[in-house]
């Protein structure tokens, strides 16, 4: 977790949040790797489709970060998805937010040393270890098919079967693994 060890440490003390800092880290790199809504710059792209692609683009590029709002944070996720978030986290709905708009500018920066968004092998590898220290065990209830018109998730599984829900973000995340440990043998 060293890569985001002092993002979740500010995030813990700033909004009291405790070891669910992790959780909500893992929540946001779910989402920012998620391949079925494109990936990381599918992530981003969220940010340009709600006006705000000035904002994201300080947080890639080499400049200060730009820090974004609470006001803007719900644009960008939906009111429904950071209930979402909060119910998974365990964090109430106004410090989720909070946290988010706080933790999103600094999780790019960090996976965007050289102001260039990392491929999806790139990103994977500065994910892998990561993603296993923060227990991504613990995964996010929202599914592929709750992604709203910015590529974000937004709405309960209609199906309401929870146990689908878990599945559809489990089974990526189990490709993760095998495709960092493919490419760590590859590259061995």
């Amino acid at each position: 977790m060293a890569l985001f060890d002092s993002i979740v440490t500010e995030a813990r003390g700033k909004f009291d949040i405790d070891d669910k800092a992790n959780a909500l880290l893992s929540v946001l790199l779910a989402m920012i790797s998620d391949k079925e809504n494109g990936g990381f710059s599918g992530f981003l792209k969220s940010f340009s489709e709600a006006d705000l692609g000035d904002l994201a683009s300080s947080w890639v590029n080499s400049s200060a970060n730009m820090p974004i709002s609470y006001e803007q944070t719900e644009s960008v996720f939906s009111e429904q998805t950071l209930k979402e978030m909060s119910e998974e986290t365990g964090i109430d709905y106004q410090t989720t937010t909070f946290a988010t708009a706080f933790m999103i500018p600094h999780i790019i920066d960090e996976l965007t040393p050289n102001g260039e968004i990392p491929n999806e092998r790139g990103l994977l590898t500065m994910l892998g270890g990561s993603l296993s220290e923060i227990g991504m065990s613990k995964t996010t209830k929202i599914a592929p098919e709750t992604v709203n018109q910015t590529g974000i998730a937004a709405t309960a599984d209609s199906s309401g079967n929870d146990e689908n829900a878990v599945l559809s973000i489990l089974f990526p995340l189990i490709l993760v693994g095998i495709l960092i440990a493919v490419s760590y043998m590859v590259l061995s």
